[in-house]
């Protein structure tokens, strides 16, 4: 089975992460494409969006149109 490494999907998220603070908001698929879904725990999902609603960083369906 092939999955992300632990240290290459903390690098996608830090991304992530950064692209969200520029544009104030992330979409949904953005964060579904780099978080395979055998790889995290619903526990560590729920972090991951606390934490993006703490540095103001919105979810949204979709991107501007």
């Amino acid at each position: 089975m092939t999955g992300m490494k632990p240290k290459k999907l903390d690098n996608e998220l830090k991304e992530l992460i950064e692209e969200g603070k520029k544009k104030g908001s992330l979409t949904y698929d953005a964060i579904n494409k780099i978080l395979p879904q055998d790889m995290i725990s619903p526990e560590k999902l729920d972090s991951l969006l606390l934490s993006l609603e703490e540095l103001g960083i919105e979810l949204v369906d979709e991107g501007p149109v």
